[in-house]
């Protein structure tokens, strides 16, 4: 069972090197936008949760 927003979206989280670094749950798009904004930076252990 997934969590879903409001508008029944379902939600993520991102782990980068196994710290989570976002404040709160994310859209998918924003997710892939937070962690290609790391890859971008070299950090290659980015992980997209969902939750």
């Amino acid at each position: 069972m997934t969590t879903q927003t409001k508008d029944n979206e379902e939600i993520y989280t991102v782990f980068v090197g196994g710290t989570e670094v976002n404040d709160s749950y994310l859209s998918q798009e924003e997710a892939n936008q937070l962690a290609e904004e790391y890859r971008e930076d070299g950090y290659t252990d980015v992980e997209i949760v969902k939750v």
